[in-house]
């Protein structure tokens, strides 16, 4: 498979997987590029944080948060491993990667404003994934043990999270099924 660069210069692919990934990168880093601004967000931006006030908000970063802090090319999370803890990424960007074909397949790049790791956190099962950071990041997390003193001290938050990250869920899970649609194809 060939295609042609900003140059006007030919690329040639060993195959189509090659050749979605440089395409990628490429339409990424011409939109990571115009985003220049890598202050981040606040923890309330987090979409599985809508709906929390700001006491919410303070009871979560003060009591059960940890903020974690990761250079870039840092594997995160590593697929098969033991999950006890979801993560709310405020700044940088991460790979999300699967070992498929005896390759490494990216199924998604994640920015700001998302959580990761919830999956293996809410159903005691392996990491599903590997997640790299692609960029330097700062994300906060949420410990099992965090998660079980707020279901039983907090319940509004646990259950108002518990929905938004049913909701994150279900928009990934239907994203990745596209990716292993067209991997299958």
């Amino acid at each position: 498979m060939g295609v042609l660069d900003e140059d006007m210069r030919r690329r040639v692919f060993q195959d189509t997987e090659s050749a979605l990934v440089w395409a990628e990168d490429h339409l990424l880093s011409e939109w990571e590029s115009a985003e220049e601004d890598d202050s981040g967000i606040e923890l309330g931006e987090v979409a599985v944080m809508e709906g929390l006030g700001k006491d919410d908000l303070g009871y979560l970063s003060t009591q059960l948060l940890d903020e974690c802090e990761y250079q870039a090319g840092e594997r995160i999370l590593v697929e098969g491993d033991h999950g006890d803890r979801i993560f709310f990424l405020v700044r940088g960007t991460i790979d999300v990667t699967k070992k498929l074909h005896g390759g490494e397949v990216r199924l998604m790049r994640l920015r700001p404003g998302v959580t990761f790791g919830s999956m293996a956190l809410l159903t005691q099962s392996p990491r599903s994934a590997d997640v790299s950071a692609k960029t330097a990041v700062k994300c906060f997390a949420l410990t099992e043990q965090g998660f079980q003193h707020l279901c039983e001290h907090r319940p509004q938050i646990a259950i108002r999270l518990l929905l938004n990250i049913s909701g994150e869920l279900a928009d990934r899970l239907a994203a990745t099924s596209r990716v292993v649609q067209e991997l299958e194809n």
